[in-house]
């Protein structure tokens, strides 16, 4: 279904659109596909989260038994339920992963890769999906911001979707005062003309946390002052909903998948690349200590998980270049020390997990949205993920990824390239 609203463009959208547009520096060398400035973009082929829905309990019925489907919350604003796929039980000794996407509600191809994979797991006979099935345990959450990927209409500008969740920030539930400035990572009006959150910011290595308790460590610092590292605090039911998910799998890995602007490998090869990815969002030294209960709670990386992390990033790195491969231009994600003054993003829900004994994994696929990218290239970035994300979970099943050495990923694989941003028309795509 498609929400359907008209807005004024008003100057700050209009900006926040078309700033890449008037502020290109003039490329031709960049391969596209770029979108031409007169091209309409619809995204009406974009799974909504009523066909995620449909899907998963038609997969669910059709599976035999392999796979469970359970509703785990729902989003803040529109009250769509959010839905886990299990693969597997959380109390076996099999590998455990968890999978989201769409943490960000305009990020959608993850979702579009995560659903093929659940229906081949669901109904294939495949020896590898066989083995997979009986020496793994996989759960996806396939569209976390359900009310950020509903799509609506904005007047003279087209379909649409958000980053943010829709939630107004009430301080008082949480036993603040009603004045109290709201975290950083929420906006007070988004595209869709509604306040929300950042989901992916909404995150605490103390799994735990509840901000009507823990009123005290409530932060309301501006974003440039956050990246110094101060997590979030669970106030979305959606981060809540994947928190508790976690809880209950305890997973040795933790897949999160987002789209990215567009970056090209390096100054020296120009190609834009179509996936970065990273394994680690917070430094080995790093500790966090909360009390709760008069109990306190210490949270770090361990070199252990980093390892596994490392590991699993070589591995998808590895299996995606192999051979005459469509995705040859990957890099590491750019290193959040480059930006932030050091591995500092335990309010990302990579950081706070992996704070928790859990290797991590970031794909992001090229393109802040399909708007800058076009329905051509989609179906190439979504198999990108779903090679991806299938090769980790039949590396686990094999026991490959553990004879990967973790010193690939830092040795092997390239630093991310600059970012660019659309070319300028007047200079060909």
């Amino acid at each position: 279904m498609k929400k359907k609203i008209s807005l004024v463009l008003v100057f700050m959208m209009v900006f926040a659109v078309f700033a890449s547009y008037s502020l290109a520096n003039p490329q031709s060398i960049p391969n596209g596909p770029w979108i031409q400035p007169d091209q309409n973009v619809s995204l009406s082929s974009l799974l909504q989260p009523e066909d995620v829905e449909q899907r998963l309990l038609d997969m669910e019925r059709r599976s035999k038994g392999r796979m469970e489907t359970e509703i785990i919350g729902y989003s803040s604003g529109y009250e769509w339920p959010i839905y886990v796929a299990k693969f597997g039980e959380a109390d076996n000794d099999n590998p455990k992963i968890l999978i989201d996407t769409q943490i960000h509600g305009n990020e959608p191809l993850g979702t579009e890769a995560v659903m093929h994979l659940m229906q081949t797991l669901a109904m294939s006979n495949n020896k590898e999906v066989r083995d997979i099935l009986d020496n793994v345990t996989v759960w996806f959450i396939p569209m976390l911001n359900a009310d950020g990927a509903t799509i609506f209409e904005i007047e003279d500008y087209g379909d649409a979707q958000t980053r943010q969740n829709i939630q107004y920030w009430t301080p008082e539930e949480w036993g603040l005062d009603a004045d109290t400035d709201a975290p950083w990572y929420h906006v007070s009006q988004t595209w869709r003309g509604t306040p929300g959150y950042d989901i992916n910011r909404d995150a605490h290595p103390h799994l735990d946390f509840d901000l009507a308790v823990h009123s005290d460590q409530h932060s309301p610092c501006n974003e440039d002052e956050n990246w110094g590292g101060q997590p979030g605090f669970y106030v979305t039911p959606e981060a809540r909903a994947l928190r508790d998910v976690f809880k209950e799998l305890e997973p040795d890995l933790y897949i999160n998948h987002h789209h990215r602007g567009s970056n090209i490998e390096s100054e020296e090869n120009p190609e834009l690349t179509t996936l970065q990815i990273l394994g680690q969002f917070v430094p080995l030294d790093r500790e966090d200590t909360i009390v709760d209960n008069g109990e306190t709670y210490t949270y770090t990386l361990t070199e252990e998980s980093l390892d596994l992390s490392r590991q699993v990033n070589a591995l998808v790195y590895q299996k995606l270049q192999k051979g005459n491969s469509l995705f040859g231009q990957i890099t590491k994600y750019p290193r959040v020390e480059d930006f932030y003054g050091g591995y500092g993003l335990p309010g990302t829900t990579l950081g706070s997990f992996s704070m928790n004994d859990t290797a991590v994994m970031l794909y992001e696929t090229r393109g802040q949205s399909t708007r800058d990218t076009g329905q051509k290239a989609n179906g190439r970035y979504i198999r990108q993920s779903l090679d991806g994300i299938y090769e980790t979970l039949l590396g686990f099943a094999t026991g490959e990824v553990y004879d990967i050495d973790p010193s690939f990923y830092e040795d092997e694989i390239p630093e991310a390239g600059p970012r660019i941003t659309v070319p300028d028309p007047g200079q060909g795509f």
